[in-house]
């Protein structure tokens, strides 16, 4: 392995962006090849790190710590534990599909191609970040970016969507830096240092609950959950195919990240006084947007509001922390397992449905030519991609949403909430068992927009997730053996109270 592989993670899209902005813009292969092969270089590191991981500890590993702004207490700290490993595996694997689905960019590919390697260095960052002050940096990269790339690269000349994605991110931000601003102020010494604000059992308890609201509320603000989901729906509904894989198979998944990375484990203490309105949020989160997905007959709209959906599945099982108000740490470690499984699992499955589309167009324009074996293997391919996001037993998918579920229903309190939740899974398998029979029977109640691009890569994108979801979904121990260990610890820090 190299030297330093977490600050190689982050120079490589840096190296990539330089090299860019020095090529032609009439040569756009050589620029998406650049790009190609330095985030294909990154999922070599992230490989690397994957078999190199001990999963019998809870500690950072692979740590790059170097002083930075002395005068403020700053430093460039990076590590990994079980809870990022698994987003940066998940962030290489979509950003290289994304990639590889705009190929045939023609608009503006050299700017496109920058944004995306600008966004790589900001999501990448975001997760591998162990300094507050870091965090945030890397997020503003990530917000900007994702900014620009809603700008520039909406079909439409709406300017809607990116004003109303740039109003929710400026509040985000700004929540989040107030936050940043009263927790280092406030410990002794001041610091912003994440590792040390986990142990810092001092900062009275006012502040805790001022800056959990402000931390909380920023990381809501980008989460796609009633009622801050409204610059999701607006955005990835209009913009092209390889910012929606973006947006639904990564970027919604950034506020929970925040939740688990720094809201739980440094404001212990409202975390458990306050932790039923997430489960309230995500009650209402599943219903609603199980049920928009069974109102629409556009597939776009559909796959919109399952990505709002699964986070809600998601928020579920990061309530049942609410089991440590007795002491019952196994429950509450269950849930956040699930909680993480399932922002994985989701960000796995979601690229399958949106090139759904382009497999039926494939199957469709090789029909009279393709024998009887041929047109039975994709319509196959499009049962199993359905079959997955309708959460079917054997796919990852299920075992995700089941931890979810079985967290939550451990405790008196959020067993009500699993049983409305309950309520959208049944509505969201029956939206999906719909759409199969639609395309089996050739129905014309389903609305499915084809995509203008062609890319030989479909067919094997869309089997290598299918291989990696069955995988996990019929054996899911190495991924728990992952996160395992790093989620223990952090039921124990939000538990030492």
């Amino acid at each position: 392995m190299v030297n330093h592989p977490l600050s190689t993670l982050l120079l490589l899209p840096v190296f990539g962006i330089i090299i860019i902005l020095f090529i032609n813009k009439e040569k756009p292969l050589i620029v998406r090849t650049i790009a190609a092969i330095i985030v294909g270089l990154q999922i070599w590191i992230t490989i690397q790190l994957l078999i190199a991981f001990d999963r019998s500890t809870y500690t950072l590993q692979f740590v790059d710590h170097f002083s930075w702004i002395n005068a403020f207490s700053i430093d460039y700290i990076l590590g990994i534990d079980g809870i990022n490993l698994p987003f940066i595996a998940l962030a290489t694997l979509i950003l290289f599909i994304t990639i590889l689905i705009s190929w045939k960019q023609d608009d503006n590919p050299k700017t496109f191609f920058t944004l995306i390697l600008l966004f790589d260095l900001g999501i990448i960052g975001l997760f591998l970040a162990f300094d507050l002050f870091l965090f945030i940096s890397f997020l503003g990269v990530l917000l900007s970016t994702t900014f620009f790339l809603i700008s520039l690269f909406t079909p439409e000349t709406d300017i809607r969507p990116a004003l109303h994605f740039g109003f929710y991110a400026i509040i985000s931000f700004c929540f989040i830096l107030i936050g940043t601003l009263i927790i280092s102020s406030k410990t002794d010494p001041s610091t912003f240092n994440i590792i040390h604000l986990f142990q810092n059992p001092d900062l009275p308890e006012n502040h805790q609950t001022t800056g959990f609201f402000m931390f909380l509320i920023g990381f809501l603000f980008i989460t796609p959950v009633v009622p801050f989901h409204a610059w999701f729906v607006n955005s990835v509904n209009k913009t092209s195919l390889p910012v929606k894989v973006l947006l639904t198979a990564l970027f919604s998944k950034i506020g929970l990240f925040g939740i688990l990375r720094l809201v739980m484990p440094i404001f212990p203490i409202p975390s458990q006084q306050f932790i039923m309105i997430l489960g309230l949020i995500a009650v209402i989160s599943i219903l609603y947007f199980s049920i928009c997905a069974f109102s629409y007959t556009s597939f776009g709209s559909i796959i919109t509001y399952y990505t709002g959906f699964q986070i809600g599945i998601a928020l579920l099982g990061i309530s049942s922390i609410y089991a440590l108000r007795t002491n019952m740490t196994t429950i509450a470690v269950t849930g956040v397992n699930g909680a993480i499984a399932q922002l994985i699992s989701s960000g796995l499955a979601l690229p399958l449905l949106l090139l759904l589309p382009n497999v039926l167009q494939m199957r469709n324009n090789n029909k009279r030519n393709s024998s009887d074996q041929q047109r039975w293997i994709f319509s196959f391919i499009i049962a199993l991609i359905l079959l997955t996001a309708a959460g079917v037993p054997g796919f990852f998918t299920f075992f995700a949403q089941l931890l979810c579920f079985l967290g939550a229903f451990q405790i008196l309190a959020t067993r009500i909430l699993v049983f409305i939740s309950l309520i959208g899974v049944i509505i969201i398998a029956i939206t999906f068992f719909k759409i199969i029979q639609n395309i089996l029977l050739k129905n014309s109640d389903l609305d499915i927009a084809f995509y203008n691009f062609q890319s030989g890569n479909t067919m094997l994108i869309v089997i290598s997730l299918l291989i990696i979801i069955i995988f996990l979904g019929i054996n899911p121990n190495p991924f728990i053996g992952i996160i395992n260990q790093s989620v223990h610890h952090l039921i124990d820090i939000v538990n030492s109270i």
